[in-house]
């Protein structure tokens, strides 16, 4: 398995703190966060890693020289090509299933359980993704999903969502079907809006042990640092 990290952000709700610190650098208990995604996926024996970059680049560059034991691939974009457009653009670097995570985000559970769910999914299912009980879940994305945790339907930050199941945006893809992605969706911009809303019926969740926080505010941010 690889995986791909989408780290180009800009981390706009954070800033000051974002002004000379790219997002997926941002200290959490005195380590970069990037450090606890690269240190999950070596442990599950993920060394083949792709990570796309934006703002301050340069920064992240500089901190992965220090993972020279590790296959990692970064990707420049010039003009931010949101998630599925990064997701789309880069099929062509992968060559097995694939890993696909907001690296912004931070949880406590490690990959094992996650991807064995992955390898146990329905067979109808295509994308396994994570998810999480979220106490403000007008901020996320919002699964209603099935007795066999299967996604009904999707509720993307809307006022009173009707649940709490969120999207971690944590996802694996099966090799298998990255033609069919890049085919049906060339022009996908948003992962979850382009995207996941047509695979209603085809998605499978796992939940997610521990705490889960999407490092997007100050609030959640401090919650975790």
């Amino acid at each position: 398995m690889q995986a791909f990290l989408l780290a180009a952000g800009y981390g706009s709700r954070l800033k000051p703190l974002t002004d000379n610190i790219p997002k997926c650098l941002v200290p959490i208990k005195g380590r970069p966060l990037l450090s606890y995604w690269i240190n999950k996926l070596e442990k599950v024996n993920i060394k083949n890693i792709t990570i796309n970059t934006h703002h301050l680049h340069e920064q992240v560059v500089e901190f992965l020289k220090t993972y020279k034991h590790l296959n990692i691939k970064i990707t420049f974009e010039e003009a931010l090509l949101g998630t599925a457009g990064s997701f789309i653009s880069n099929l062509e670097n992968f060559e097995d299933d694939l890993l696909l995570a907001h690296a912004d985000n931070y949880f406590d559970d490690d990959l094992f359980e996650f991807i064995n769910a992955h390898k146990s999914r329905p067979s109808n299912c295509t994308i396994t993704v994570m998810t999480f009980i979220s106490s403000n879940p007008h901020n996320c994305g919002i699964f209603h999903i099935n007795s066999k945790g299967v996604v009904e339907s999707i509720y993307e930050k809307i006022e009173r969502p009707p649940g709490n199941i969120a999207n971690a945006a944590v996802y694996i893809i099966p090799k298998d079907f990255f033609n069919y992605f890049k085919t049906k969706y060339p022009k996908a911009k948003d992962f979850v809006l382009d995207i996941l809303k047509n695979e209603i019926g085809k998605i499978y969740t796992y939940p997610s042990k521990g705490i889960f926080l999407d490092i997007g505010t100050f609030e959640d941010y401090l919650k975790v640092k």
